[in-house]
């Protein structure tokens, strides 16, 4: 494994070695990657490193990668999840979407489809965290404290009285 220097962290989770190496080939200078091939190791990967995004191969043969998105998810529920997939049954992109994952690359890879889908995945957990932190500062600044409120009250109510 290369040295990380700042960039993204990539897990590709995958039995196939080919694809693993294709995707590690193309994408290394841009990303540090972590190689997993198979769901114990990705599991651990999930929740013992800070991950950027993964890539799922969807022909694993020891585990249904549907599953394995939602126990990910489980794990964490931000990180941008690319299913590499030649299904395109709107009824398994669907169910796929329930269990966790972001988008879907096809089985043909090619590494111009592949950028672009990092990139979008990319510019959607940015906005997410952005919305999330946004929500969070108005919560906290919308209301008083209730503690500061009922004393700001009792201030008001013993003011008017003593006038």
């Amino acid at each position: 494994m290369s040295e990380k220097l700042n960039r993204p962290t990539l897990l590709v989770i995958s039995d196939n070695p080919s694809i693993r190496h294709w995707i590690k080939r193309n994408l290394e200078n841009q990303f540090y990657i972590i190689e997993s091939a198979d769901r114990s190791s990705a599991i651990e990967a999930v929740q013992t490193i800070g991950l950027d995004f993964i890539i799922l191969d969807s022909h694993l043969e020891e585990c249904d990668p549907l599953n394995l998105s939602s126990d990910l998810r489980r794990i964490n529920m931000t990180t941008p999840i690319l299913l590499i997939t030649g299904r395109l049954k709107k009824s398994f992109r669907k169910e796929a979407m329930n269990a966790g994952i972001t988008d879907f690359l096809g089985d043909q890879l090619a590494i111009e489809e592949l950028n672009m889908r990092i990139a979008a995945a990319q510019k959607t957990a940015q906005s997410r965290t952005k919305t999330s932190d946004l929500s969070s500062n108005i919560k906290r600044i919308a209301r008083p404290p209730a503690e500061d409120h009922l004393k700001n009250s009792s201030l008001k109510e013993g003011d008017s009285s003593s006038s």
